[in-house]
């Protein structure tokens, strides 16, 4: 195996894959072999290092495979969140008593992908509260979400009066990501447009089937007359399909900002972006 590294015989994902393996036979503490896997995971282009991190013993090991699967994630959705600012809304109601570590699982795969500064994440009952993310990483994610649990109604709007104090800049589009299981009668369509952030798009990552006619998050983009793009909850399960799919859902946000005077774009339309990429290169939105 030694020599298979230094020969290059192995590619960086096979690295990857064969961290448990180095790992067993002591070549991780090979410095010469232990600097090409860390170059290796640095230079992931998918998340399949936090699973693999799950299989190895040594903690060095585990948080190195981590981070190179959160950089991955980062890497994938920087360019495609310029110009626009993210707004996720996670439903601790008394209905996801049986579905709230599920659902905190599933933001440690894909949260930290957004930069800081233009997200920002709420919890929501019949109260709503701000959650900080203090790092970039899954065990930051984690760590924000530690000690929260289900309990009480259902009320969405009150997670956009809660995000009202952070309205994007005239020059940026919104995007919110609902999680949850929708629960609630009607719309809140009214508490939207109160709250001045502008949605140009809903992503919803639906965490178990809303009972009866509820399917509130549904109805309310629908009444706003903005896209609902359903986020697969099976999606997660694939390393491979976690970028991509948080990569279109961004690229796929409608474009509602105009650049001021002299001002180049920050983002561009579907339609503007088709006609700009060559036709043997897929755009972000085609790959999922």
């Amino acid at each position: 195996m030694a020599a298979a590294i230094e020969a290059g015989c192995l590619s960086n994902k096979d690295l990857v894959i064969a961290t448990p393996t180095l790992e067993e036979l002591g070549l991780l503490e090979v410095q010469d072999v232990k600097e090409r896997w860390q170059t290796a995971v640095k230079a992931a282009e998918d998340q399949r290092a936090a699973n693999i991190a799950r299989n190895v013993r040594s903690k060095e090991a585990k948080e190195t495979l981590e981070e190179g699967a959160d950089v991955a994630m980062q890497k994938v959705v920087e360019e495609a969140t310029r110009g626009l600012r993210i707004y996720v809304c996670v439903d601790i109601s008394g209905s996801m008593a049986g579905s709230i570590d599920r659902a905190k699982v599933l933001l440690e795969k894909f949260l930290q992908g957004f930069p800081l500064e233009k997200l920002h994440v709420v919890v929501f009952s019949t109260a709503a509260r701000v959650v900080t993310i203090k790092h970039p990483s899954a065990a930051g994610v984690r760590a924000a979400f530690r000690g929260i649990a289900a309990g009480g109604g259902t009320i969405h709007g009150i997670a956009m009066r809660t995000l009202s104090v952070f309205p994007p800049s005239p020059e940026e589009d919104a995007l919110v990501i609902w999680v949850g299981d929708e629960e609630e009668q009607g719309n809140f369509a009214t508490e939207v447009q109160a709250s001045g952030l502008r949605p140009m798009a809903f992503g919803f990552l639906q965490i178990k089937q809303a009972r009866g006619a509820s399917a509130a998050v549904q109805k309310t983009a629908a009444q706003l007359g903005i896209p609902c793009f359903m986020m697969d909850e099976a999606t997660f399960e694939d390393p491979y399909a976690i970028p991509r799919t948080v990569r279109a859902l961004v690229a796929s946000t409608p474009v509602g900002a105009a650049p001021k005077a002299g001002r180049v774009a920050l983002r561009v339309t579907l339609v503007d972006q088709i006609l700009k990429t060559d036709l043997l290169q897929k755009p972000a939105w085609a790959t999922a």
